[in-house]
């Protein structure tokens, strides 16, 4: 991960903020980046500053111009890896260096279990009022429409991936960066 340097200039302090947003998974390959207005908006920046920052992840080859619709992340280039060296075959590892692994293995699986989470945050909930009401209702008859088997389908323990990425994508605007997973 890229830490932003205050030291930097703001653009390209806000540049790292989203190459670490690509690579944790929020903005995606074919994600269109806010536009420059957006930019301006979310992160209280000139136009200059915007142009700059999208300029010079573009300049990096994180994001793609694409003439009247704005900048698109970029599919990764191959990240140039160090060599390694092949481990050599014919010595067998040291088993001293596994000494003690069991025990060391146990202590952090007792530690962990002496400070379990004990709040259950799935029965949480608002006061009807704070809760858009007939937006919600609008959204779920669209999707409904769309997607009538939606009720009654399974669905991964994890969550809805589509759901995760706007999650993801709308942490930005906060100076977060998530993972969708």
């Amino acid at each position: 991960m890229d830490t932003p340097n205050p030291t930097q200039p703001l653009y390209q302090q806000l540049a790292s903020h989203y190459r670490n947003a690509i690579h944790a998974g929020s903005l995606m390959p074919g994600d269109r980046m806010p536009s420059l207005r957006g930019l301006m908006r979310q992160h209280d920046v000139s136009l200059s500053t915007a142009m700059q920052l999208s300029r010079h992840l573009e300049s990096e080859g994180w994001l793609e111009a694409r003439p009247r619709s704005g900048y698109f992340v970029r599919r990764p280039l191959r990240s140039t890896l160090a060599t390694v060296t092949e481990p050599r075959m014919n010595h067998t590892p040291d088993p001293a260096q596994y000494v003690g692994i069991h025990a060391r293995v146990s202590d952090f699986v007792s530690r962990g279990r002496l400070h379990m989470v004990k709040t259950n945050l799935a029965v949480a909930r608002c006061s009807p009022k704070l809760y858009p009401g007939e937006a919600l209702k609008q959204a779920a008859m669209r999707v409904l429409r769309k997607k009538p088997d939606i009720l009654v389908s399974a669905t991964s323990p994890r969550g809805n991936a589509e759901l995760r990425t706007v999650l993801a994508k709308r942490s930005l605007a906060l100076g977060l960066t998530l993972s969708p997973d």
